[in-house]
């Protein structure tokens, strides 16, 4: 089995020609970069081979709070919250880059219409 993750950030580049998009993938092929294409590329690739475990590191919920002073409170064992900073900006841009994988990723693989 191989395992992919993908260091969620902005896949737009900046002024001097860097972006904020990581992505790794462990295995008998490991393979890595900074190019979203090129990593649903690999990741098609890879699960024509076999299983693939795909992550994304980023917020992918939110926590659900009883207590209205405790909506935006860290997490136990965090020093800030979700909301906090780049917590917020990457939850946000979670929101788009995740799904935009998972179509691409869909629509490379044969019998996919891509239609999500």
């Amino acid at each position: 089995m191989r395992v992919a993750v993908i260091d969620i950030g902005s896949p737009k580049k900046d002024k001097k020609g860097k972006n904020n998009v990581g992505w790794a993938i462990v295995g008998r092929k490991s393979d890595c970069g900074t190019d979203l294409d090129k990593c649903v590329e690999s990741l098609a690739r890879a699960l024509e081979a076999g299983p693939l475990a795909l992550g994304f590191e980023a917020p992918m919920f939110v926590p659900m709070r009883e207590e209205p002073k405790a909506l935006m409170k860290a997490r136990r064992g965090e020093s800030k919250a979700f909301s906090a900073g780049a917590g917020a900006a990457v939850l946000v841009t979670a929101t788009v880059v995740v799904p935009y994988v998972l179509r691409r990723l869909k629509k490379s693989r044969s019998g996919c219409d891509g239609d999500a």
